[in-house]
């Protein structure tokens, strides 16, 4: 796991590379891995159901179930980097979500 956090910069990295909203949020969710060490999954929100869209599927019981828009959320197992940083990471997720799902 490597010391640094995810930015904006890496999400618009990603971005430009996929045109697929799906295989973009994988990316994201590999890359949030590598830097992190978090395995999380994409979401989308119908009504009460979660259904899972991009991201480590592999992941078996997450540990963590947050909203990120009306429409997105993530799952994620431990979450093992500071709050600041965790707060950080949710804020660009959001305004990526934001930006995408228009």
């Amino acid at each position: 796991m490597e010391n640094e956090i995810f930015t904006s910069k890496d999400i618009h990295e990603i971005s430009c590379r996929y045109s697929d909203f799906n295989d973009c949020l994988n990316a994201v969710a590999d890359k949030l891995k590598a830097i992190t060490g978090i395995n999380m999954y994409f979401c989308e929100i119908l009504g009460a159901r979660w259904s899972f869209c991009a991201g480590d599927i592999k992941l078996d019981i997450p540990q963590h179930k947050i909203k990120i828009s009306d429409n997105y959320g993530i799952m994620t197992g431990e979450i093992c980097i500071s709050e600041n940083q965790w707060v950080k990471i949710l804020n660009v997720l959001r305004n990526f979500i934001e930006q995408k799902a228009l």
